[in-house]
């Protein structure tokens, strides 16, 4: 007896020891996910200090409590914090990253080094985005290199990686897929969306990313991370406010930009509101392809009457405006778990679609109203992140999500009273559970959209009137192993099932089938491997399988463009994508250089093809098109980019792209595929002032290159798109540590040009000035 009391006491007191001292272990975090941050440097001096281990801990027992500690890690910016207000966080601490484009997120879901990553990955943070003084957020993505952009209206863009495009790339943001059931195969504006000035970081992988995204990641995923908010570092609240504010002249544009960010110990919120407003765009008036018409806007519809364009250089109806809101909470709910509300608001008035309103018939323009109506997004998330660690993950991280989105296309011809309107609503909703454990990542996806379309009387509806269902369930898993310190091995795979339910109505105009079901299901994967001699360099070679489930829109859109009717299809199959990449990162001295080579072997590609069919519809008399699989096509292509720094406060660099597709079961080239591109830029840095001078520019796009059925082939001259260059300069001046004002100069030129399958011409000359403010 006396045994067994003495041993209870004597274990009494081990589990106090071993309570006090587990009490004093610190995990350091990444504040954008959350994540342990591995071999993060803590030290009082060079003698006294220890890193954390994989898990980001650290036992800080020995270190004494008045003492500050200094927490660094490379990549992220260094902070020093004493014991006390350590224990008074509960014994978390939180690291913003340093340079947010050396951390990168979107590759595998948690927080990683650029160079520790196999695919090719490009990322600009919240200081870059800020410099290129852009208020459109597919602008922004223009600026990456490697991504061109579509244009078929001022308020729009749609992004192309490696010759794919619309629903064929993945857009995600802060976690969430923004890709639903409609997201159609041919140019998507969709990213317009997306508040520009409440953005952290963009972060773009190249290359099929199915195994952790699943569907529609075939050309790549760009993932938008919008501000995160902040606790407070000591015992005063924290308290941010930002207002922002621009002009511009050649598009008549206006911004306003407000956001409030408020943190306590386990509370935190970001609130953001933007309006933005634009007018006509103005194209630029030097000519130098030598096609005096191309482009030009002789005659506007006023008052429904035809009239005259006083300047032929100024896209009259082009204007539009936004307005954009956020709010983001984050609770700390005691020391190893997270929750997370983000709620995200964006709407328009009525998005004139330009290309269309210049379509003209028998000498007459042929609409006197084609826009979009108000695109309106609403994304509401929770999420759940815990860190406590069990058998089956070291953390969990859960979510739910509905996303509502309202597409509507409001048309009426030209001396036509009747409006032929087409509304379209969509409901996702979401849930997602990842887990981690060691090295290894799995998870479960479940995604679920309802379409609902109607239209307006003798109007055909653009998806089946009788609603329709998308259904997706996956499973998915990724593992990392280190063969040696500087070689890493990855495999990942994923199976999904989707389901497809969609009801026509035999009182639709045009009635081709009364139902489609479908359920299709694929297993698809990847291996890299990676080694990486140094931080800066890396050599890595990706093989993976990439696959896109056929949506809503691609079986059961019915959908009239200029003098064709597309109709749906029953027979369509999932699209698969066989990619081989190698990417290769070398530093010498002062000098970096970047490549990419990617070679993708398409299978069941679905293509826009014409049929042997003639529709009358609403007076007018159509060709029949469909969508159908291709049973083999290949997109090859390069990448590369070099920068140099001059000295401490200049560089400069180049980047260059070039892709070529073909349709072999065809014999035909692919649509999408961009002409080859490329930048010039040296920027200069001082202490108050940065000044950025930069040259974009494409080449020639042959008429014969593109496909007919996706690249508007129509709109571009007898020969082709010809290539162009423009010339552009900014500066912005930091006035003190909280104002910054920024002022820009595009196309320095006044070039005329229209980019590659667009159906806009691009701004002239344009004069920008913002003001940033913080208190």
């Amino acid at each position: 007896m006396r045994f067994w009391k003495s041993f209870l006491i004597k274990m009494f007191f081990l589990n106090i020891i071993y309570v006090s001292c587990d009490g004093q272990v610190v995990t350091i975090k990444d504040i954008r996910t959350f994540d342990p941050i591995p071999f993060v440097n803590v030290y009082i001096n060079e003698e006294i200090g220890e890193t954390t281990n994989v898990n980001g801990e650290l036992n800080i027992k020995k270190y004494p409590y008045t003492k500050e500690l200094n927490v660094s890690c490379v990549g992220y910016k260094s902070r020093k914090i004493t014991k006390q207000e350590i224990e008074e966080k509960n014994f978390v601490i939180f690291l913003k990253p340093k340079e947010i484009k050396n951390v990168i997120i979107s590759t595998n879901k948690k927080a990683k080094k650029e160079y520790e990553i196999a695919y090719s990955v490009e990322v600009l943070g919240v200081d870059e985005i800020k410099q290129t003084n852009k208020s459109q957020t597919p602008e922004i993505i223009n600026n990456f290199n490697g991504i061109s952009i579509q244009k078929s209206q001022l308020g729009g863009g749609s992004p192309i990686i490696r010759g794919l495009e619309a629903n064929r790339v993945l857009l995600v943001c802060d976690g969430v897929r923004l890709n639903n059931a409609i997201y159609r195969s041919g140019h998507l504006q969709n990213s317009l969306s997306v508040d520009p000035h409440i953005i952290e970081s963009i972060e773009v992988v190249f290359g099929p990313s199915s195994t952790l995204y699943g569907s529609d990641a075939l050309g790549g995923v760009i993932s938008f991370y919008t501000k995160t908010p902040e606790f407070s570092k000591n015992n005063k609240l924290f308290i941010q406010n930002n207002v922002y504010s621009s002009f511009s002249s050649a598009e008549e544009g206006f911004s306003f930009h407000v956001d409030n960010s408020i943190g306590g110990k386990s509370i935190a919120n970001v609130f953001s509101l933007t309006y933005s407003s634009f007018g006509d765009a103005k194209m630029g008036s030097k000519r130098r392809h030598g096609y005096s018409e191309w482009g030009l806007v002789h005659n506007i519809i006023e008052g429904d009457t035809m009239i005259k364009n006083p300047n032929p250089n100024i896209q009259v109806g082009t204007g539009y405006s936004q307005l954009d809101f956020l709010n983001k909470t984050i609770f700390k709910i005691k020391r190893n778990s997270i929750l997370k509300f983000n709620s995200q608001f964006s709407t328009s008035s009525n998005i004139p679609r330009y290309d269309n309103l210049q379509d003209y018939s028998d000498g007459l323009l042929k609409w006197a109203e084609w826009s979009y109506g108000p695109q309106t997004r609403v994304l509401n998330s929770i999420s759940f992140n815990n860190y406590k660690k069990c058998f089956f993950y070291d953390n969990i991280k859960t979510s739910l999500t509905y996303q509502f989105l309202e597409e509507d296309r409001i048309t009426r011809k030209y001396l036509n009273e009747n409006y032929n309107n087409t509304y379209v609503d969509v409901h996702v909703y979401n849930v997602n559970i990842d887990l981690t454990k060691n090295n290894f990542l799995y998870g479960i996806e479940y995604l679920h959209n309802n379409v609902f379309s109607t239209a307006t009387e003798n109007t055909q509806p653009r998806y089946p009137s009788g609603g329709s269902m998308m259904n997706t369930v996956a499973f998915y898993n990724s593992f990392e192993k280190k063969i040696k310190n500087n070689i890493v091995f990855n495999i990942g795979s994923r199976f999904s099932s989707s389901k497809v339910d969609l009801s026509f109505n035999e009182i639709d105009p045009v009635f081709v089938v009364s139902n489609i079901k479908k359920t299709n299901r694929s297993l698809t994967g990847n291996a890299s491997l990676l080694f990486i001699p140094n931080e800066t360099d890396k050599f890595s070679f990706v093989a993976s399988k990439g696959f896109r489930s056929p949506n809503v829109d691609d079986f059961g859109k019915v959908f009239i463009k200029r003098d064709n009717i597309v109709l749906p299809n029953q027979k369509l199959e999932p699209e698969y994508v066989y990619s081989f990449e190698f990417n290769f990162n070398k530093k010498i001295n002062d000098f970096l250089f970047k490549a990419s080579v990617y070679n993708n072997n398409l299978r069941n590609l679905i293509t826009k093809q014409n049929i042997d069919s003639i529709i009358i519809y609403n007076g007018d008399t159509l060709s029949a098109q469909r969508l159908e699989n291709s049973p083999k096509s290949y997109i090859r292509g390069f990448s590369f980019s070099c920068g140099y720094n001059l000295n401490k406060k200049a560089n400069a660099g180049f980047s260059f792209n070039g892709q070529k597709g073909f349709d072999v079961s065809r014999n035909e080239h692919l649509g999408h595929i961009p002409p080859f591109y490329g930048k010039l830029f040296v920027n200069f840095n001082f202490k108050k002032i940065f000044m950025g001078f930069w040259s974009d520019f494409s080449f020639k796009k042959d008429i014969n290159e593109a496909n007919s059925a996706s690249d508007n082939n129509d709109l571009a001259t007898v020969e082709g798109w010809p290539g162009w260059q423009t010339f552009n300069f900014n500066i912005s001046y930091k006035l003190n540590k909280k104002t910054n004002i920024r002022c820009s100069l595009e196309n320095i030129t006044d070039v005329h040009y229209i980019t590659f399958a667009s159906g806009i011409s691009s701004l002239g000359r344009n004069l920008k000035v913002s003001i940033n403010t913080s208190f």
